[in-house]
């Protein structure tokens, strides 16, 4: 399996408090966001690492020079497109295998990498949160503005990205982590040519769902934050602070 982690972005809901890339957040002293990723994604000896780089790109290639086995791939269109494209043309110039793709503003239990990399999976697999609630409120947010819509059926994911309309029918939550399988690449290439270049993660799954991919969830319930802006921050520092 190799992994694309997606860090081209501005990071703009946050940038202009804190002056850098969020992945370069540090979570303990002397260690990032992407660092702790990326140790974590080495000790279950995950080594074909892809990192999608754009805004402020040398300064993430010079915090992680000392890792050798890091490919970075530059999304040239980043001031203008999403992190779909980031995704896009990260998974273009990547060879068509088992692929994992992580935010990289998000903080969790690298048990969750050992149990993706054990999947056998032959469709797309989302690893999807259920104590989201929990989180929702650690972190402060609006959940009716914040949170989006996720709604399981049987084994398969039936909705996604849409606005919450009863809260009860949502027990989980995307965690920014796409497991593609190498035979659906190809196909995500083409289905991406029909959609803007801004378009956001969960409508683009939303619109595959909508397109007949069969989307599967893995259910997780251990230790997940995303620190989307400022406010996330604050709160985050409060809770490994305690």
């Amino acid at each position: 399996m190799q992994i694309l982690i997606l860090a081209a972005g501005k990071s703009s809901r946050i940038y202009s408090k804190i002056g850098f890339n969020k992945c370069l957040i540090e979570i303990k002293k002397d260690l990032t966001i992407i660092k702790k990723l990326i140790l974590d994604l080495e000790y279950y000896n995950l080594k074909k690492i892809y990192i999608s780089v754009g805004f402020n790109k040398d300064k993430i290639i010079n915090h992680l020079k000392d890792k050798k086995n890091i490919n970075f791939i530059h999304n040239k269109e980043f001031n203008s497109t999403g992190i779909v494209h980031s995704m896009i043309n990260g998974l273009c110039n990547m060879k068509e295998q088992n692929t994992l793709v992580i935010y990289s503003d998000i903080v969790f239990n690298k048990i969750l990498i050992s149990r993706i990399k054990k999947l056998k999976a032959k469709n797309i697999t989302l690893p999807v949160l259920y104590n989201w609630l929990k989180v929702w409120e650690q972190r402060g947010q609006n959940i009716q503005e914040d949170a989006e819509n996720l709604i399981i059926q049987g084994h398969k994911i039936v909705e996604i990205g849409t606005k919450i309309k009863e809260l009860n029918n949502v027990k989980y939550q995307y965690m920014g982590l796409v497991y593609i399988p190498k035979n659906f690449i190809t196909k995500l290439k083409d289905k991406y040519k029909n959609c803007q270049k801004n378009i956001d993660m969960t409508s683009f799954l939303n619109f595959l769902n909508k397109k007949d991919f069969l989307l599967k969830p893995l259910k997780y319930s251990g230790e997940w934050y995303e620190i989307d802006n400022y406010k996330d921050l604050i709160n985050f520092n409060k809770i490994i602070n305690n």
